[in-house]
């Protein structure tokens, strides 16, 4: 990708040579060089500029397809209510969206008077500042 800029300084040069009907000189060749050289940043900019817009674009689609999505009913909902507002009969359907989902069915993870905590790291393993507030806090036993 780098090389782009290059590219099109030796198409310009061939360009020139084969459409022009006045001579290359040296002092055209070499303040052509350095304009090509102060272009050359901006050159590569545009180049990530299109990459990035191309990039963003394809992004934008993804998510409004994404958002454009109908909403899940069911969602978290267990497998009996799946089924119940699957019936035939609206009556049991409105029924399932009413209830009250149970916490412990289709295996759903229930802390009852739990305590969580992660240990400490040890206070040698720490870099110096946090290990000088480290050892201001901790206790002395």
């Amino acid at each position: 990708m780098q090389s782009g800029p290059l590219i099109v300084a030796l198409l310009t040069f061939v360009t020139f040579g084969l459409t022009s009907g006045t001579e290359m000189t040296p002092d055209r060749a070499f303040s052509s060089i350095v304009l090509f050289g102060i272009l050359r940043v901006p050159l590569v900019a545009m180049l990530m500029l299109i990459t990035n817009s191309v990039q963003a674009h394809a992004a934008i689609v993804r998510i409004s397809d994404f958002l454009s999505q109908p909403d899940q009913k069911d969602f978290g909902a267990s497998a009996s209510a799946a089924a119940a507002t699957s019936s035939s009969t609206p009556a049991a359907g409105a029924a399932a969206d009413s209830a009250p989902l149970d916490p412990l069915a289709d295996g759903a993870i229930v802390f009852s008077g739990a305590t969580l905590a992660w240990p400490m790291p040890p206070v040698k393993a720490l870099p110096s500042p946090c290990r000088q507030l480290l050892q201001r806090r901790r206790p002395r036993h």
